[in-house]
């Protein structure tokens, strides 16, 4: 400390001049400005008697490392020594050495991008007081080797110039916040000059993601503010989230909270820009909402017959081997329906009802669950659901008690998912053919979700009364002309003009604009009656809407306009209850095919059923909307309580608990963690 304190007297007022300690550092933009501050360094020196040691100077480089970084004329880098140390840092076995990487890590994280959130599953290990070998899962392995890597990589920072304009670029997840601070270079390239990232405290992660998103720039002026204030350039703050532009210059905002950040932030000169995160925002949805699941990959046909010929059962049935081990349950289904069984290219078969359906060896059947439940285009819907998507494929002797038990142990429908309530008596509504009549209202507010530019806040939605046939158009706003074009253009214009119309009495469907499209098109609208929302059938799917959407958006509830299609074809591809039929077929008299099923690939030709004449399609498709009128008339005779539920508990049981108070639509799941319930 003595040192220091001389040091920093001696070179008071010194320009050029930088320290730490007794390391001295001497820098010019040009050979006679880096002279002139190495001649006035050595003249202090020689002033306050000092010595310096030959062998520990060096003079006139362009290349020095310097407290663990190597400076150049271009920039900033770690030093090579360091680096080497990471390549070689063995994966930790304990939380000291956790500790000693994530120090190590920490002294270089302006050189990582978010490394608040990359790092996040390592310092949860540090919440633990002793260390187990169990706590070291995948999570902690990839943010390891990603930290690694980019500490490995050829990371570069630029030296800053204060004669032109700096760029921040800002972004809040989840969990954490993320920056970083660029200028642009003489070759129109924005080069890095440094990152800053921090995880989000507790009560930070319930924060909306305009909030979020608005503390992420005040985090980054701040991080950055030796950088940018008092400077008469604007500095330009670049954001992904497209509501926060008009949360900074809107006049009347009522949130404390972000009038509390909107002033804090008006000490710097800045100038906000929407940037989108992914400049083909239609790309990144495809990409995001249809990841391939690396744990349970879907297996090719090769992999599928390799491991089919492994398996017990396919074993029993080609060598009709009675003394091959298999369970009670496999055991009976080939006993009562060896007849059904078929081999074709070492390809197991049953046929059902004329159509065959694949045998799924047990290695892969977490993955077909996995596709036909968890995928956007499944949307995690009931057991019973999932069961009739599963069979129309494919098969194995315990299908059945493997997908109940699969979806009663899915955390992600236990969380999402609202408790079954009782059901009143059920009234018929008369309808004979699709698009006799629709159902139509408006869902939200929803969290503002951005895609080519436009903030879309709320859901138009419409339900086929007959078919059940759900259609759901994101909507910016809920003025009577946007509901009133967006149902022109994006359900007349799709899918027909229905006879009749049935809507509450929001202002949007009793506009003069909306009854005057109505009029011309010859369509009766009906209205339900006041507080009402029952009478509504469309109201029903909203509840089913939002929970398959929480499954998939509750991380980023801003994305959620990313999944709408995907989960709406989820549920209009789906057997229903009342017709024991899809919608999808009964709306356009063929099944919905979803993209990479493997059953696409190995159904033999001679089984695929193609019409073989349009008089034919059309009586297919007639019969299907007699059964599923029939079946209606049916489902109209339950009455309430006949499917309602109780459940007692006891001490010790494991339990899910709801947080859900309000009707209001976040996104956020409602449901917590499993907890042990007490009395």
């Amino acid at each position: 400390a003595t040192m220091s304190r001389l040091t920093a007297y001696m070179l008071a007022g010194c320009t050029n001049l930088l320290h730490y300690v007794d390391d001295i550092l001497a820098y010019g933009e040009d050979f006679e400005r880096l002279y002139e501050a190495t001649e006035k360094a050595l003249a202090l020196i020689q002033r306050q008697g000092l010595k310096l040691q030959p062998t520990k100077c060096k003079f006139f480089r362009d290349n020095v490392r310097y407290l663990g970084h190597q400076v150049t004329a271009k920039g900033i880098s770690p030093d090579p020594d360091n680096v080497e140390k990471v390549k070689k840092f063995p994966t930790p076995t304990s939380i000291t050495k956790v500790q000693s990487f994530l120090g190590l890590a920490q002294y270089f994280r302006k050189f990582l991008p978010n490394f608040a959130k990359t790092a996040k599953p390592l310092y949860d290990l540090l919440k633990f007081d002793k260390w187990k070998q169990d706590n070291w899962t995948q999570r902690q392995q990839e943010s390891f080797d990603e930290i690694k890597r980019q500490l490995t990589s050829d990371a570069l920072l630029q030296h800053p110039d204060f004669d032109k304009p700096f760029i921040i670029e800002t972004d809040a997840s989840g969990t954490g916040l993320g920056a970083v601070l660029l200028q642009e270079t003489e070759d129109k390239k924005e080069r890095p000059i440094a990152y800053v990232s921090r995880a989000l405290k507790p009560n930070e992660t319930k924060w909306s993601a305009t909030e979020r998103e608005l503390l992420g720039v005040l985090f980054a002026l701040r991080q950055f503010h030796y950088y940018i204030y008092g400077s008469p350039i604007q500095t330009i703050v670049r954001t992904d989230h497209a509501p926060l532009t008009y949360v900074v210059t809107t006049k009347g905002q009522t949130n404390n909270r972000l009038i509390r950040m909107t002033l804090k932030i008006q000490d710097y000169n800045y100038k906000l820009v929407y940037k989108p995160g992914i400049t083909n925002k239609a790309a990144d949805a495809l990409s995001r909402a249809y990841e391939v699941n690396a744990i349970h990959p879907i297996p090719n046909i090769k992999e599928l017959v390799d491991e089919t010929e492994r398996d017990n059962f396919y074993q029993a049935v080609k060598d009709d081997d009675k003394n091959i081990k298999l369970s009670p349950m496999e055991r009976k289904f080939l006993r009562k329906q060896r007849q059904h069984l078929t081999i074709n290219k070492s390809r197991l078969y049953w046929m059902s009802d004329n159509k065959p359906k694949i045998y799924i060896p047990y290695s892969f059947r977490q993955a077909i669950l996995n596709e036909l439940h968890d995928n956007p285009l499944a949307g995690h819907l009931s057991a019973a659901k999932t069961i009739a998507r599963v069979e129309q494929y494919y098969f194995w002797p315990t299908m059945y008690g493997d997908i109940k038990q699969y979806c009663n142990n899915c955390h992600s429908c236990a969380a999402s998912k609202t408790g079954r309530r009782q059901k009143p008596q059920l009234q018929s509504i008369p309808k004979s053919t699709t698009m006799d009549c629709l159902s139509i209202d408006i869902t939200g507010p929803l969290p503002p979700s951005c895609l080519q530019g436009i903030a879309y806040t709320y859901i138009l939605t419409a339900l086929d009364i007959f078919s059940k046939f759900a259609i759901a158009i994101p909507i910016p706003d809920i003025t009577a002309q946007t509901v009133a074009m967006s149902f022109f253009n994006e359900i007349i214009c799709k899918y027909g003009t229905p006879k009749n119309l049935t809507s509450d009495n929001g202002s949007q469907f009793t506009s003069q604009l909306f009854q005057q499209v109505v009029r011309i098109l010859n369509i009766t609208q009906i209205y339900t009656s006041t507080y009402n929302p029952k009478a509504n059938m469309v109201e029903r799917f909203h509840r089913n809407l939002h929970e398959m959407i929480t499954h998939f958006a509750h991380q980023q509830p801003e994305d959620w306009i990313i999944y709408l299609q995907s989960v709406t074809m989820a549920y209009n591809s789906a057997i229903h209850r009342s017709t024991d039929n899809t919608p999808f077929f009964l709306m356009f008299g063929r099944d919905f095919q979803p993209p990479n099923l493997l059953a696409q690939q190995l159904l033999p030709s001679q089984y695929v059923e193609v019409p073989t004449s349009i008089q034919k399609f059309v009586t297919q498709l007639h019969l299907a909307w007699k059964i599923a009128k029939h079946n209606i008339d049916n489902q109209v005779a339950l009455t309430t309580g006949n499917d309602a539920r109780s459940t007692t508990l006891t001490a010790g049981d494991i339990v899910t608990y709801t947080t859900r108070h309000s009707r209001r639509i976040n996104m956020h799941r409602s449901i917590k963690d499993p907890i042990e319930w007490s009395n």
